[in-house]
């Protein structure tokens, strides 16, 4: 029995010692880099052990090839082979001017575990197979060719530096077999090519990993999302008419860059990244870029977020849509166009005649045209949480000149936001920039505003009027005029018009003709004055007179309210209305259970076109929270309602 038991022994330990290879198999005998064509650098199996090879395989020569973990086996030579395996952490170099042509034999011909670099080709013949899970490497000129089949499997990366990526057909690019699949797992590398590249119709619709190392710019030829990361080491994804999607939980490394160069856009990103736009009309720009570089005049498609805007050759619309500078706390709207801009915020605060300012100072420069800007501020609470502040603003360099802007309403929480409308420019005309602050004000102010607008009527006169909510030691008002937006160089046009001091809603108004020129805008502020001198600036609302009779709008022909704007809101909304004839008129914000919020006017005026502004704030003078309302306009014979929302 023992006598069996030792023969069963010693027979097992023969299978094991020859499992998994025959007569004719060849290895590499070394770690390291070695050529191919050298017959020490490998061993054959002669049956029964593995001896040094007495010349290098081939597909006449040899059985099964390994590359074993460790080795590079150098192609240095035109070489056929079939049944060639490369391990784990193993390499598989071919090399430049050199062709590896991969024979029909049985099973995978040529299977790649660790890393096949080609500096010269592969061509696989009829019949014969290629797979890769490991990783394949291509130069910018050599290709896998030839009438067999490539297959890149789940888990496996492609790196290309060729100019045209990777075909769906074969006819281009890096793997041009006769068939050819590229699995949705795989990871896809576009590497250093002489010129800006394609990502080619072969890259699937999805992948695991989408790696940009160009130095150059890699476009894509369809639409794609990435299921597990985004990687950029160098250059930037140009978009094409295509849609680069991040799925849910993939991740972005790297510099983050991306070209708009036609109606492509990006989602799913939340991570900050440089942005070129060469297309004037972008679908949408993503929020929370880094550098925004405008390489066209181009027109915005929607409110984004940025640190840095480059537009020293073009210009940006803004379209009505806000730019928010996150950083430096400040944003932009307005239809406009915004060219050579400028923006920064210090932690600075300044001395004004009306006392110190803020912890902030911010710097602007660059021009403004075709419109005019709305600048928002913001700034934490704990500077100040007032309802309204004053706004000021010097010459770069002019140390103590604080000129100032006018008396503010602000919005928020946490952060306040205050809004300035009616900027021409960000900067004085001999290029010197702005600097801009903010001061706070006493909390009881004497004069609460709710309106103040202004009114082109057809006897060539300009209407000024404004409602206040309520006056307390007032002594009156005094009208400004200027012929641009600058309150330091207005005139004051009006004689003081008496304030009444109610605690109730009263209206004022004031007729301008004075030395009126056809063709020029005027911009109004409204002075204040209180009992103790100390003086208010409201404004500035802004009206084109007109070049003869003909231009000046003609009296309405219906009594209307119209959509209020913007809606949403936040601050404030602009509420336009017309009267065919004159009327007293009612005109009331309620909430949805129709109480009234707001009154905000409640007296008579003139048939023609107004406007009038809601700030948020309700009859108290108490900030509104986020809601729906209605605006109600009530005439004796008409009466309208409009949806309003205020967002915060």
């Amino acid at each position: 029995m023992k006598k069996y038991l030792l023969i069963l022994v010693t027979l097992m330990t023969v299978f094991v010692g020859v499992w998994g290879q025959t007569l004719g198999d060849y290895r590499s005998r070394y770690s390291g880099a070695r050529d191919w064509n050298t017959a020490a650098n490998w061993q054959t199996y002669n049956g029964s052990a593995w001896v040094t090879a007495a010349a290098a395989p081939n597909a006449a020569s040899a059985n099964v090839i390994t590359i074993r973990t460790g080795a590079t086996m150098r192609v240095n030579a035109n070489i056929q082979a079939d049944q060639l395996a490369v391990q784990t952490n193993a390499v598989l170099q071919v090399n430049s001017s050199r062709t590896l042509t991969i024979l029909n034999g049985s099973g995978t011909d040529l299977s790649v575990v660790g890393q096949a670099h080609l500096l010269g080709n592969i061509t696989v013949n009829a019949g014969a197979t290629v797979t890769v899970n490991g990783t394949i490497d291509f130069t910018a000129s050599s290709i896998i060719g030839g009438a067999g089949s490539f297959s890149l499997l789940t888990g496996a990366t492609l790196s290309t530096r060729n100019v045209n990526g990777i075909s769906a057909s074969g006819a281009s690019g890096s793997v041009q077999t006769a068939t050819r699949s590229f699995s949705m797992g795989a990871d896809y590398m576009y590497q250093d090519a002489a010129q800006p590249s394609f990502t080619g119709t072969g890259l699937p619709s999805t992948v695991n990993r989408l790696i940009v190392n160009t130095g150059w710019g890699v476009s894509l030829t369809n639409s794609v999302t990435v299921t597990t990361e985004l990687k950029f080491i160098s250059g930037w994804v140009q978009l094409g008419d295509n849609q680069l999607t991040l799925a849910l939980g993939a991740s972005v490394s790297g510099d983050t860059w991306f070209l708009y160069d036609g109606t492509g856009t990006v989602s799913g990103l939340n991570k900050s990244m440089r942005v070129d736009v060469l297309t004037e009309t972008p679908t949408s720009l993503i929020s929370g870029i880094t550098e925004l570089y405008l390489l066209n005049n181009i027109i915005l498609p929607n409110d984004i977020e940025v640190e840095y805007v480059d537009c020293d050759e073009y210009y940006l619309d803004l379209n009505g849509y806000k730019v928010t500078y996150v950083v430096k706390s400040i944003a932009f709207t307005g239809l406009c166009k915004l060219s050579e801009m400028f923006v920064d915020m210090t932690e600075t605060t300044n001395s004004t005649t009306c006392g110190t300012s803020i912890n902030r100072t911010w710097t602007t420069g660059g021009h403004v045209t075709d419109g005019t800007l709305t600048i928002e501020f913001s700034y934490p609470e704990t500077e100040t949480n007032a309802p309204q502040v004053k706004i000021w603003r010097r010459l770069v360099g002019d140390t103590g000149n604080w000129s100032y802007l006018g008396q503010y309403f602000t919005s928020g929480g946490a952060v306040r936001t205050v809004a300035i409308s009616g900027v021409t420019d960000l900067m004085a005309l001999d290029d010197t920039m702005y600097n801009w602050t903010i001061t706070d004000i006493d909390q009881s102010l004497p004069v609460v505003l709710s309106s103040f607008t202004a009114q082109l009527l057809d006897n060539d006169m300009i209407r000024i009027f404004w409602v206040t909510q309520s006056e307390s030691a007032l002594s009156g008002f005094y009208i400004l005029r200027n012929h641009t937006n600058e309150v330091n160089q207005s005139l004051r046009i009006s004689p003081l018009v008496p304030a009444t001091n109610l605690s109730q809603s009263s209206s004022y108004s004031y007729l301008d003709d004075y030395n009126l020129i056809p063709g020029f805008t005027y911009y109004y502020w409204l002075e204040s004055v209180d009992l103790s001198g100390e003086i208010g600036l409201f404004g500035p609302v802004a009206i084109q007179y007109g070049t003869d009779p003909g231009d000046n709008p003609p009296t309405p022909t219906i009594t209307q309210l119209m959509t209020p704007f913007p809606n949403p809101f936040n601050p404030s909304v602009s509420i336009p209305f017309d009267l065919s004839q004159d009327t007293p008129v009612t005109l009331s914000i309620v909430n949805l259970k129709g109480q009234v919020v707001r009154r905000l006017f409640d007296g008579d005026l003139l048939a023609g076109k107004h406007v009038i502004t809601w700030d948020g704030l309700d009859d108290l003078g108490l900030r509104t929270g986020s809601g729906i309302f209605m605006v109600r306009m009530e005439t004796p014979i008409y009466r309208s309602t409009k949806r309003l929302t205020l967002i915060k």
